[in-house]
């Protein structure tokens, strides 16, 4: 079972192959009510996807976990923390969803991460980038396939990549596109 956050919804969706990640990842996912409340619009891409929210939720390629006490105690004890350290709604519920399930979660933001970290130092936690290469492992896609859905997660969603696979990802994606990923850090290239 995988939890997904509210940005690597988006970033999968910003991919253009949303469907294609999700049929291909080796867990069922899920994701918390709260997480949907927090999407006002999917990303705008500039080409064809393969599938939108309502599709994802329509065909059960995403499951959504409705909160109950358990999860919601958690999830309020993690929004009420003192800042930095609060955490907003959908990283909270999130969080609050894979504890009580035992799940793994995808959740790309440092906070959300180091609240975790020592909060919940067993919950075994993923990015993105790790969500989409476990999928296109699966799917035997090549490695310029793997590099057009990096490109779009990161062009379309401004998906976060963590510091020591950024080089990684430039070589993949090239250096003239990753100038059009403020999201690597890398706008000087």
């Amino acid at each position: 079972m995988l939890v997904i956050d509210t940005s690597v919804l988006l970033n999968l969706l910003g991919s253009c192959r949303p469907q294609f990640i999700l049929s291909h990842t080796p867990f069922d996912v899920v994701v918390p009510r709260a997480v949907l409340h927090e999407i006002k619009y999917e990303p705008m891409v500039e080409k064809e996807t393969d599938a939108n929210l309502d599709k994802l939720i329509g065909s059960g390629s995403l499951k959504v976990a409705e909160p109950d006490g358990k999860v919601d105690a958690i999830a309020l004890s993690l929004t009420g923390l003192p800042s930095p350290d609060d955490l907003d709604d959908g990283e909270a519920y999130a969080i609050a969803q894979a504890v009580t399930m035992n799940a793994k979660l995808a959740i790309d933001e440092r906070k959300g991460r180091r609240v975790i970290e020592r909060e919940f130092p067993g919950l075994i936690c993923l990015f993105t980038l790790d969500v989409i290469e476990q999928a296109t492992l699966r799917a035997n896609l090549s490695e310029a396939d793997l590099a057009e859905i990096i490109y779009a997660s990161l062009r379309w969603a401004r998906m976060r990549v963590p510091s020591e696979r950024r080089d990684w990802v430039i070589s993949l994606i090239g250096k003239t596109r990753a100038r059009d990923c403020p999201s690597l850090g890398y706008i000087f290239l």
